[in-house]
């Protein structure tokens, strides 16, 4: 992922009203659990002690990519989302890690908390730090994908698992993970509210321009006049920085949004123009490899030939296997 794409995603998706519409399009199926109002920006910051080579504990920080704590029904709970634009096969160890980093911070601050307070009461208090009953949030996570490559394999922790021939009846003692995998061709893009619902439209046809610029045709309308962070988030999924931020500008549209329709026929342009270029090197650099071949022949006549005719150059071409 690049640094630009990376970080305008991360903002993209850090701003309340667009994190609430993730979670309810995604995985609540459109209903309107998390509102905005009712979130805090966490830092995503855990810090894990890990040996070096010398056997020595050290702090290596993990960071989620972007974390918010909600309050549902007088109740607390911490939702995460990490984005990827490259298929990841340890994803699940990873969010296991990362959720369970997040419950330990949840116990030691508790701990720190009665602590200070004085009120453990038996042995099995003091053991675990908290108190009998007590409850922690609960944490969810999901993975934001959207490369162009299949993400079919490691969604669970088992599938990652080598299994001796043995154990395999005794699967079912194994502790699972499930990784929440959220992508253009597993959502209802008409669960969304915000610029989302474009976005996942838009990514369904990835590396797709003749059924792209079909879908945008047929939706002119909506597609004509987009708001700035939504175009941006759009372009920049489909590999196209170079018409974001700032040099989105000329594509701004009277009622302020900015106009996809126009942008992705420019887009077109410069890649006919290109491949036009492009075609005229090729030319160029083979015709100068026919001609030192004939200079080298000392067959003047053949190369004066070549130079008038289309049809003896590119026989001369096969001829010579340019």
């Amino acid at each position: 992922m690049s640094r630009k794409r990376d970080i305008t995603t991360k903002s993209f998706l850090s701003d309340p009203v667009v994190f609430c519409d993730l979670y309810n399009g995604a995985l609540f199926d459109g209903e309107q659990i998390l509102r905005p109002e009712a979130l805090r920006q966490l830092s995503g910051e855990s810090a894990l002690l890990v040996p070096d080579s010398q056997g020595k504990k050290r702090a290596e920080g993990r960071f989620r990519d972007v974390v918010f704590e909600a309050r549902i029904c007088g109740r607390t709970a911490v939702l995460a989302c990490e984005v990827q634009d490259k298929v990841h096969f340890a994803m699940p160890v990873r969010g296991m890690l990362y959720d369970a980093l997040d419950y330990s911070e949840q116990v030691k601050n508790l701990r720190k908390h009665h602590r200070q307070m004085r009120d453990l009461m038996s042995g099995s208090e003091f053991l675990s730090g908290i108190k009998k009953g007590e409850k922690i949030c609960p944490v969810y996570s999901l993975v934001f994908y959207y490369g162009e490559e299949t993400w079919d394999q490691n969604l669970d922790l088992r599938q990652m698992l080598d299994i001796p021939d043995q154990l395999q009846k005794f699967g079912h003692l194994l502790q699972d993970y499930h990784i929440n995998l959220v992508h253009a061709g597993n959502v209802n893009p008409k669960n969304f509210r915000t610029g989302l619902k474009e976005v996942f439209e838009i990514l369904k046809f990835a590396g797709e321009e003749e059924k792209l610029r079909s879908f945008v045709d047929r939706n002119s309308e909506k597609f004509s006049n987009l708001d700035g962070d939504t175009y941006d988030m759009v372009f920049l999924f489909l590999g196209e920085e170079k018409i974001t931020g700032s040099n989105k500008r000329k594509f701004k549209t009277e009622r302020g949004g900015y106009n996809m329709c126009t942008a992705l026929k420019e887009l077109e342009a410069r890649g006919e123009a290109r491949g036009e270029a492009l075609g005229e090197k090729r030319g160029m650099i083979r015709l100068n490899q026919l001609y030192r071949i004939l200079i080298r022949d000392s067959d003047l006549e053949l190369m004066k030939l070549a130079t008038e005719d289309d049809a003896v150059r590119n026989e001369l071409f096969l001829k010579y296997g340019i």
